[in-house]
């Protein structure tokens, strides 16, 4: 980009604005068709818990995002590890979770430091109660770790997002 001119900030800004509004396009219609179809999942739990997870998702995806960005220089090499740390990390703590730590176990806190990790506890925490029919429907019903794990979202947005601008300028 900058062989073109165009200057490092405003393209760090459109890719995130861009990734941001794409991720929250998915995920707007990722909860509106399941309020369509009627899936208790979707229409027992307060919606505004689904609004904040998804939001403190999506900003720890672009901050992820340009941060994976900012150590690959082929776009090809960074496509194909972003998909495989994705599925592998993403596989391997929806069966952790399942099956080791399930509630009221709680992972340990060095599994927190990679992002994926605290969005899929989050949905846990938001689906188990759903399987005896009991959603969180009321906003403040939410457990402490649910809102834990929104903070650590937020943080790992805020430090990933640092660590791609610090690496964007030091790396060649």
């Amino acid at each position: 980009m900058k062989i073109n001119g165009l200057k490092m900030y405003n393209y760090w800004l459109v890719n995130a604005v861009y990734n941001f509004f794409s991720f929250t396009v998915t995920a707007a219609c990722y909860v509106f068709f399941g309020r369509w179809f009627e899936l208790n999942f979707f229409t027992d739990t307060h919606i505004a818990l689904f609004i904040e997870l998804f939001f403190c998702w999506g900003l720890c995806q672009v901050a992820l995002s340009m941060f994976f960005c900012s150590i690959f220089g082929n776009a090809q090499s960074a496509s194909m590890t972003g998909y495989a740390i994705a599925l592998w990390t993403s596989t391997m703590c929806s069966n952790m979770t399942i099956a080791v730590y399930s509630l009221p176990r709680r992972l340990p806190d060095w599994m927190m430091y990679y992002p994926t990790f605290p969005f899929v506890r989050a949905m846990y925490i938001l689906i188990d109660p759903c399987t005896w029919e009991k959603c969180y429907g009321d906003y403040s019903s939410a457990p402490e770790e649910f809102r834990e794990m929104e903070l650590r979202l937020l943080g790992h947005a805020f430090i990933y997002f640092w660590l791609a601008l610090y690496l964007n300028e030091v790396l060649p």
